[in-house]
């Protein structure tokens, strides 16, 4: 939930998730409504409408389909006459030991978690750079910054996340837009459950075995939730964050460097 000391600190601006569906995506809209902005909610999978009702908007869109997702830029922009806010959030996790990776998962993961990423970027932009204003938060993960067992393919596209964050901040600064991204460690969240399913299936373990022992080798000894990264995202995106851009923040609980 929103501190209340911040309710309505982004009144009047426009702001799109890209995998808003469930877990952090849901969480990061709930956030901004809260807050008070218009919130686009997009996703491949159909939105139920009873989450977040109106005014929060709702298009089915695939990140890898890029006419749709121009499409879908396009319509929010005719709508609303500006978009402030755009946060990539639709990912994918696929897990294989390395020399047992798929060609097929590792393209899949590369159309999803970072062309896909590139494409939502480099279509919003210029209505950004046109309004001399707007905010782009990328949402990578601790394993592109330190890297995961049997995850090479999430790993590799989260880290080109992080890169393409840092770039598109050189690039689009001088404009009034700045591009950061987060980096979550584990989370309690429905990818979260899928990895401990596959690293409890590889070790033998009990269901749940995996997330319990890295709760406890944080120094908060408690995974992240949703709403954990929704408050970070927020800051990213308001005021106090206008000087913060080609960040990559990690959000993990202090796992890392620990």
């Amino acid at each position: 939930m929103a501190d209340s000391s911040v309710l309505g600190r982004f009144t009047g601006r426009v702001v799109a998730v890209t995998g808003a569906a469930q877990g952090i995506g849901a969480a990061i809209s709930c956030r901004f409504a809260a807050e008070g902005a218009q919130v686009v909610m997009l996703d491949r999978q159909a939105i139920p409408e009873d989450f977040l009702p109106p005014p929060a908007a709702k298009h089915k869109v695939d990140v890898t389909d890029h006419q749709s997702v121009g499409a879908v830029i396009e319509a929010i922009h005719q709508h609303f006459g500006r978009i402030d806010v755009w946060v990539n959030n639709a990912g994918i996790y696929t897990s294989a030991p390395f020399t047992e990776m798929r060609i097929e998962d590792w393209q899949r993961a590369l159309n999803v978690n970072l062309t896909g990423a590139m494409v939502c970027m480099q279509t919003v932009a210029p209505f950004m750079v046109a309004q001399r204003y707007g905010r782009i938060i990328n949402v990578a993960s601790l394993a592109g910054v330190i890297g995961f067992p049997n995850s090479a393919a999430y790993c590799a596209t989260k880290a080109g996340v992080v890169g393409l964050t840092r770039a598109a901040a050189i690039d689009l600064g001088p404009y009034g837009v700045t591009v950061n991204a987060v980096c979550p460690g584990t989370l309690l969240t429905e990818m979260g459950y899928k990895v401990d399913e596959l690293i409890c299936k590889q070790n033998g373990w009990e269901p749940g075995t995996f997330l319990r022992l890295r709760a406890q080798e944080l120094p908060v000894r408690r995974l992240g939730t949703p709403e954990d990264v929704a408050g970070v995202v927020a800051f990213l995106a308001s005021e106090d964050a206008a000087w913060l851009t080609g960040q990559a923040l990690v959000l993990d609980g202090g796992q890392f460097p620990f």
